[in-house]
């Protein structure tokens, strides 16, 4: 903290909260495009900042280019599936929280997703309300997360 004029106590800034102007920042990865303009539109007007990639190759190049606090994955995609995506990502930045969305729930599935690395995962249809929900957990356990110093 730092004393400014009058007795203000003015905090640095966090450089990752300047980056994307106190917003979180993130980024939606569905081979759907009418899923990919729902999500951000749905998330745009939650408040967080969205960029959207139309497969795991383009999410791993726009990780490459910028930071991400989250990343939405849908499991079912060509090429890289949400799993392989998550492991890349997280490979890339491990501190990127990423929520797998499927249709296809099991025990198996929600295992898979989390040894890739993934935070949680979410089942499809899913509601922007759900969705919200689980944002404002795993914003939460990031704030924490930093606040301890671990991240």
């Amino acid at each position: 903290m730092f004393a400014g004029k009058k007795g203000l106590i003015l905090q640095p800034i966090d450089e990752e909260e300047e980056a994307s102007d106190g917003r979180i920042t993130v980024l939606v990865i569905d081979d759907e495009p009418d899923v990919l303009t729902m999500l951000e539109l749905g998330l745009t007007g939650m408040g967080y900042q969205v960029e959207v990639a139309d497969s795991g190759h383009e999410a791993i190049r726009r990780l490459h280019e910028r930071h991400f606090d989250l990343a939405l994955a849908d499991l079912r995609m060509p090429g890289l599936d949400g799993i392989a995506t998550t492991q890349r990502l997280k490979a890339i930045d491990p501190d990127i929280d990423v929520l797998i969305a499927t249709a296809y729930v099991s025990d198996e599935t929600r295992d898979a997703c989390l040894q890739s690395g993934a935070s949680d995962f979410i089942s499809k249809p899913f509601t922007l309300n759900a969705l919200q929900a689980f944002l404002d957990r795993v914003v939460a356990r990031r704030r924490a997360r930093r606040d301890d110093g671990h991240g």
